[in-house]
């Protein structure tokens, strides 16, 4: 052992000497690194820096990233940028707004005094104007689904591995869908008010948001299609009109689909007499493939509806439907009826609806509703009605 101790200070030695570098002990007893021009720096042991001055690379061993720490922050991070697209979302919309009212005075203004503006003048201040509602319309749904995506971004931070790796999944589509209708938003320009003529003095009454009917909408419309005694049953029958509650249109498919959308889901709910409450869904599929790709709604299957607050409840299909071929939308659609119980219609009329997961003979598929009051308008309308 003392021979391989003496050969290795050797051959550190002859290193040292080769390079103009000797390791010396000083008169303190330290040991130092002596250079050709006689200057020194003190000698660190092995781990820090090589002896002879030159820095060593560090010794970490190449690991891959923890999952569960990666995923976690980029749930953080979408958090940051929807948090930020709702802030940007909510000065633009509240800009929108504020045009959108001024134009709706300068078209009153307009046609209260038709004798002093053009039909032309008169088109043209209408176009505007709808333009301007189409901005606003779009910037304000576009903070709504910002903030609603912030709020899964956040919830997900702290969910276990497995379900935080769907909801990641889920929330990415939904970031690009969003970004989508984000890039739509800025095509239909901006919301910067023209150059006034100083000259002309304008008046307009003040804004009140109790009569801003994008702010307070009015009560929900109760349309009925079927409001009378059912001849098979007996029984009083109230159906209300169907209500679109959503469209879906994948992005590869949007060049070809052009304006029309790939999945449209509309629904009503229906009361009998004796207090039964049933669900009437809908879909028309704007593809021929559609009986391979979803095949029909089996008998049984169900219906997972998952509310704003997080909590869900299920519904089941009574009829297997496997679909038909609709000439005039030229697409296949599909029906589904679901009954709905005293404790499930509770549920559903104190809650914001959210999304609905569909099961399909060849799989299952969710998506996001845009009626959040759905159940809550058509609910009333029946048991409010006379």
């Amino acid at each position: 052992m003392k021979h391989f101790a003496a050969i290795v200070w050797c051959l550190l030695f002859l290193t040292t000497f080769l390079y103009g570098q000797v390791v010396k002990t000083n008169e303190k007893g330290e040991k130092i690194i002596e250079y050709p021009d006689g200057s020194w720096k003190p000698f660190v042991e092995e781990g820090a820096e090589d002896p002879l001055g030159g820095a060593l690379p560090k010794q970490d061993p190449w690991t891959d990233p923890d999952p569960v720490e990666e995923a976690r922050k980029k749930a953080i991070r979408y958090a940051e940028l929807l948090t930020a697209d709702a802030t940007q979302l909510s000065n633009f919309a509240e800009a929108s707004r504020a045009k959108r009212m001024e134009l709706e005075e300068e078209l009153a203004d307009m046609k209260a005094h038709p004798s002093q503006f053009s039909t032309t003048q008169i088109q043209e201040a209408e176009h505007k104007l709808n333009a301007e509602k189409d901005r606003e319309s779009l910037a304000f749904g576009l903070y709504n689904q910002a903030v609603r995506l912030a709020q899964n971004a956040e919830n997900m931070i702290f969910l276990k591995p497995k379900k935080k790796e769907k909801a990641l999944k889920k929330l990415e589509l939904e970031k690009a869908h969003f970004d989508d209708r984000k890039q739509l938003l800025a095509e239909k320009g901006t919301t910067e008010p023209e150059p006034s003529d100083p000259t002309v003095e304008k008046t307009y009454r003040t804004y009140d948001p109790q009569k801003d009917t994008r702010v307070n909408p009015p009560p929900y419309n109760c349309v009925f299609t079927h409001n009378e005694v059912d001849k098979f049953t007996g029984k009083m029958r109230r159906d209300l009109k169907p209500v679109t509650l959503f469209t879906y249109t994948p992005k590869d498919l949007r060049p070809f689909l052009q304006d029309r959308e790939y999945i449209t889901c509309s629904g009503y709910l229906a009361d009998l007499s004796d207090g039964l409450l049933f669900l009437s869904l809908e879909f028309s599929i704007a593809s021929n493939n559609a009986p391979a790709a979803f095949g029909g709604i089996p008998n049984g299957s169900i219906l997972s509806i998952l509310m704003m607050n997080g909590e869900s409840l299920r519904l089941i299909n009574s009829k297997t439907d496997a679909g038909y071929y609709d000439k005039d939308r030229e697409a296949y659609v599909y029906r589904a009826q679901f009954q709905i119980s005293g404790l499930q219609e509770r549920f559903l009329q104190t809650n914001e609806l959210d999304q609905i997961r569909v099961i399909w003979s060849t799989g299952y598929e969710d998506y996001d509703v845009y009626e959040l009051d759905f159940f809550r308008n058509q609910i009333n309308c029946l048991r409010n009605a006379n």
